[in-house]
C-alpha cells in the first residue's frame, strides 16, 4: 500500500498532488516564527532586567557613598560633596540629592532622589549619630525606592 507516486520530472507527490517538501518547509517555517516570538520576549524582558540591575547597582554605590561620608565627615560637608541640599526636621537633620538619568546632579526633571536623615541620640557619654538613606526611582511618578541602607557612628564625649 504505497501512498506516494514517484514521477522523476516533478519530484515527490502525494495522492492529493501536494509536493511534501514545501509541505516540510511551511511547517518549518510556521514553527521558526512560533519559537522566534518567544525568543524575542525573552531577549526583551532580559534587557529590561538588565537595565533595572544597572539602576539598582548604582543607587547602592551612591547610598554607600553618602553614608560613609556622612559618617566620616560632618553631615553638611557630605550634603556638599553630593550636590545636596540640607534640610532641618523636627528629628533631626535631612539632605536630598535629585540626579537625572546619567546619575549627575539635576533640580529639574529628576529620575532619582538621594534622601539621607540624620538623627541624634545622647548617650551618657556620647551622642550616637543614625543615618537613614534612601535612593528612590521615577520620582515625578510613583516612586520605587531601589535602595535602604542604615548605618551609625558614635562619637565620644560629646
Amino acid at each position: 500500500m504505497n501512498t506516494f507516486e514517484v514521477d522523476e520530472k516533478k519530484g515527490i507527490k502525494s495522492r492529493s498532488g501536494i509536493m511534501l517538501p514545501v509541505v516540510e518547509l511551511v511547517i518549518a517555517i510556521g514553527l521558526f516564527a512560533v519559537i522566534s516570538v518567544f525568543i524575542l520576549r525573552f531577549f526583551t524582558s532580559a534587557n529590561a532586567m538588565s537595565k533595572n540591575a544597572d539602576d539598582i547597582s548604582k543607587a547602592v554605590i551612591k547610598a554607600e557613598s553618602v553614608l560613609e561620608l556622612a559618617k566620616a565627615l560632618s553631615f553638611e560637608d557630605a550634603a556638599a560633596e553630593f550636590g545636596a541640599s540640607v534640610l532641618e526636621t523636627a528629628d533631626g537633620k535631612q539632605m536630598e540629592a535629585s540626579y537625572d538619568k546619567e546619575w549627575k546632579n539635576t533640580r529639574e526633571n529628576p529620575s532619582y532622589l538621594l534622601k539621607v536623615t540624620e538623627k541624634t541620640e545622647q548617650l551618657s557619654n556620647g551622642i550616637m549619630y543614625n543615618y537613614h538613606v534612601a535612593v528612590a526611582k521615577n520620582v515625578s511618578e510613583d516612586a520605587v525606592v531601589l535602595v535602604e541602607l542604615e548605618g551609625s557612628k558614635y562619637k565620644k564625649g560629646e
